[in-house]
């Protein structure tokens, strides 16, 4: 509680620009902002609005912010989200047990693109076991269980805090780095994102508000490709070519703060660009009495973003837009002048940068790659991507397969089946991007995996990948890479009686000792000793093609079937 306190006494002092001990209206917003209680979707900001206007006052002291405004808000924000919320958590809780370890919250929290901190976790946890009167001292925090009431509350301080955290790491560099008030709103939507870029490949990098990192002149042009401002015109970069020069300390390498020296001039050069297109697509503000100023109407930003190339792919990324469209209009005209359409589609642009960023992150660690694996991936993305487009196209992304992977995979088959694989027409054009991209390498050392895996029993490699497909067969709308038990003993016995090989009915006892969800391994013996006990060559290909064509008739009904469903039913028993 005390922390707490303390926390909204910073951000109330933060957000009280004219020092008079109170917040308007416009301060109240930031400084909820400030504290991680940010309203996203519009039934949120609605509620909000309706709890400030609710108070019948234009000012707010400390204590009315602090114990009226604040509480009101938190609760009026978890009831908003609380079906979201639900729905996520019967949605990780498959096997319907009622309950989620801690380690099973934050996964999901992840794959949904939230980054939350070890610090911040671990507060929650000794929150959540304090406040359900249970040992904070327990030796496995992460493997504590909770019920969806539990869940509900867990998560909502969670994000609250994971965002308050973020911010107050913005403030922390724009201190240490003392940039200008006046650049204070120029930076807070990408600050600590920059940082977190820079450090990534900052072989040295310390903990926030620290400035002794730095980066040599390859990382630095890998981190300005990443942050989606590096120009793509040859006048252009030459410009930049010459404030590197300019820059670059002695030893030939880039601090953090001259590294913001770049990022500002690439801003200004992405906000040239912006001006232009608002030139071309926006009419003069005629009716208003103000000659030669330009804007564009509230609801047109979704087609002016596009003709700007900001494109969300997410529902997550739709809704953060929507919310920074709203922030933006502050004086609720409905229409906004040319300059705040600029700096609103780079903030934008940002934010979906930001997130993405985040999911490919997310990726590579769900994948037990390293963060140093996701650094060199993304330099050898960018090292194949000759024409700065931030996509792969076939001929670049066959030339990364075969440097990477291996000349056996370059073949035009091959990758063929793997953009199936992956939901592409191969077909059609393709444009592969970083996160497709580290799906496929992910795809590629599976792969490799398994063919190593054959060959220890015997298999070469197109037989391995044909029983693979074998192995997807069983279960087609799957993607975990497992299958049901229950399901792979089915098959295989039904195929057995179906070639009119009942002696192989013993041999699918092996997969009676594996878990409810087997992997590819056990199939993979499990057809080795079936192949064992036959004596035709033919037989076991025979067993291949009849299990690639087999359709799942689902669980049998007592007292139905045959003498594969009596020896399922035994081998269940």
């Amino acid at each position: 509680a005390e922390s707490d306190r303390r926390d909204l006494l910073e951000a109330f002092s933060r957000s009280d620009c004219d020092a008079n001990d109170s917040l308007d209206h416009s301060e109240l917003l930031e400084c909820l902002a400030d504290l991680g209680l940010r309203p996203k979707a519009e039934a949120e900001r609605a509620a909000v609005r309706g709890i400030i206007w609710g108070h019948d006052r234009l000012t707010f002291d400390f204590t009315t912010f602090s114990s009226d405004v604040v509480p009101q808000v938190r609760a009026k924000l978890a009831e908003i989200r609380r079906p979201g919320l639900e729905a996520l958590f019967h949605a990780v809780d498959d096997y319907g047990r009622g309950t989620l370890s801690v380690e099973e919250i934050l996964n999901a929290l992840r794959r949904r693109g939230h980054c939350i901190s070890d610090g911040v976790i671990d507060r929650a946890i000794r929150g959540h076991l304090a406040a359900t009167g249970q040992d904070t001292r327990i030796l496995l925090p992460r493997k504590v269980a909770m019920d969806l009431e539990g869940f509900l509350s867990f998560v909502s301080v969670l994000l609250e805090h994971a965002d308050r955290e973020d911010l107050g790491k913005y403030w922390k560099i724009i201190q240490t780095y003392g940039l200008h008030t006046e650049e204070e709103d120029c930076w807070q939507y990408d600050l600590v994102h920059f940082f977190k870029m820079f450090h990534e490949y900052d072989p040295c990098s310390g903990k926030y508000g620290s400035s002794s990192g730095t980066v040599d002149e390859t990382q630095l042009i890998t981190v300005l490709r990443e942050s989606g401002l590096m120009p793509k015109t040859k006048a252009k970069q030459q410009q930049l070519g010459q404030l590197l020069q300019k820059t670059m300390r002695p030893d030939g390498t880039v601090g953090f703060s001259e590294f913001l020296q770049v990022m500002h001039f690439l801003r200004e050069l992405d906000r040239e660009r912006l001006r232009r297109i608002a030139d071309a697509k926006i009419a003069a503000f005629g009716p208003m009495g103000r000659p030669g100023l330009h804007c564009v109407k509230k609801q047109d930003l979704g087609e002016f973003l596009t003709d700007c190339g900001v494109m969300p792919r997410t529902a997550d990324e739709r809704e953060e837009i929507r919310a920074l469209m709203e922030d933006c209009d502050e004086q609720g005209t409905g229409v906004l002048t040319r300059e705040e359409v600029v700096v609103l589609c780079q903030r934008i642009a940002s934010k979906v940068r930001q997130m993405q960023h985040e999911r490919e992150r997310q990726y590579v660690l769900s994948a037990g790659w390293t963060e140093q694996n996701f650094a060199e991936s993304r330099a050898a993305y960018q090292s194949f991507d000759e024409d700065m487009s931030e996509t792969l196209e076939r001929d670049e992304l066959m030339k990364a397969v075969e440097v990477l992977k291996g000349h056996y995979w370059q073949s035009q088959g091959n990758m063929d089946l793997m953009f199936v694989a992956l939901g592409i027409d191969p077909r059609q054009e393709i444009k592969v991007n970083f996160l497709t991209f580290l799906r496929m390498l992910k795809m590629l050392d599976e792969s490799e995996a398994r063919r190593q895996l054959g060959e220890r029993l015997g298999y070469p490699r197109d037989q391995t990948d044909k029983l693979f497909s074998a192995f997807q067969a069983l279960e087609p709308d799957n993607n975990s890479g497992t299958v049901k038990q229950s399901i792979a003993t089915r098959a295989l016995a039904m195929t057995a009686t179906k070639c009119r090989m009942p002696q192989l009915l013993d041999a699918t006892r092996v997969l009676s000792s594996e878990p409810p969800q087997i992997e590819f391994g056990a199939f993979l013996r499990t057809m080795k000793v079936m192949e064992g006990m036959m004596t035709d060559p033919g037989a076991f290909e025979e067993l291949v093609d009849e299990l690639l064509a087999w359709k799942d008739p689902g669980e049998p009904a007592d007292g139905e079937g045959g003498e594969f469903l009596s020896m399922g039913r035994k081998m269940s028993l």
